[in-house]
């Protein structure tokens, strides 16, 4: 059927409403599927439609019997759909009582659709009327299955005590593992601490006073040290020296750090001088720090 070509379209939308009307009074005509053609219609529908047809043609004349029948498809189709408008709502009450619903309707499905009506009517009134039965017979009556209640695991607030005694506990489980069955459990194992080593005793000297005085001034501070490092003696005079030789080191700032140095030269490893160095440094710092502190 081309769009635009239709019984709507050409004669109005009372044609199709006098279309329903006339087709309603016959009630084989509404129960025929939506997709059936209108070739294969059986004899006693062929003759309703003959009818329905001279009517309309009275009324409107020249109506195409193509145009009539698609649009009666159309409209049935439509009516038990969401998109159905309301003005079919009313004109097709007929088709909602006694439509069968996925199933193509003939003159013998009429017939069969009066007795599923009279049945299922029949049906629920035995329903309200049937006796309760025999609970001897029957037996006990199931009771419904209690769901299991749902368990809740709460978790216990991070404490770092209970979490070193389980790091303890598994460490326990785990040496236990190891050994052999037959032996017997010993204690878990303490960790080893690490043994603190104790600096060198150093021999405090007198400080001098105009040191403690520009201790707060760090420009003044750093000037002894450039000095001591400007009066180090060069590489000719510690080659002239034999290398076994002990060099007297005194405990003073300037003598220490003079002393690592000559240490270094003779030395073939310079790295672990060097922090020998930054060591005794750090020490106559220290050292000098304490004396300077009020008790």
């Amino acid at each position: 059927m081309v769009r635009g070509q239709g019984l709507t379209n050409q004669y109005g939308k009372d044609a199709a409403f006098y279309l329903v009307d006339e087709i309603s009074k016959y009630e084989l005509l509404y129960h025929i599927g939506e997709k059936m053609p209108l070739e294969r219609l059986e004899p006693e529908a062929r003759e309703d439609w003959k009818k329905v047809m001279t009517v309309m043609r009275s009324k409107y004349p020249g109506v195409p019997e193509e145009f009539a029948w698609n649009a009666w498809r159309t409209i049935r189709g439509e009516y038990f759909r969401s998109r159905c408008a309301q003005k079919w709502r009313g004109r097709l009450p007929f088709l909602g009582t006694s439509e069968i619903p996925g199933r193509k309707s003939t003159g013998s499905n009429i017939s069969d659709a009066r007795i599923r009506t009279r049945r299922s009517g029949r049906s629920h009134m035995e329903k309200e009327i049937a006796p309760e039965p025999d609970a001897s017979v029957v037996g006990p009556k199931r009771t419904p299955k209690r769901r299991p209640a749902r368990r809740v695991h709460r978790r216990e607030p991070y404490s770092p005590a209970v979490q070193s005694r389980q790091r303890t506990r598994v460490s326990t489980v785990y040496e236990n593992t190891a050994e052999e069955p037959d032996s017997e459990r010993q204690p878990p194992k303490r960790p080893r601490r690490r043994r603190q080593v104790s600096p060198s005793p150093v021999v405090r000297s007198p400080v001098d006073q105009s040191t403690v005085q520009n201790w707060t001034n760090p420009e003044v501070f750093v000037e002894p040290l450039e000095e001591s490092i400007s009066t180090v003696p060069s590489r000719e005079s510690s080659e002239e020296r034999p290398v076994d030789e002990e060099i007297p080191i005194d405990k003073t700032f300037k003598a220490i750090i003079k002393g690592t140095w000559l240490k270094i030269e003779k030395k073939a490893v310079a790295e672990m001088a060097i922090s020998e160095l930054k060591a005794k440094i750090l020490e106559t710092i220290c050292a000098l720090v304490d004396e300077m502190t009020p008790i």
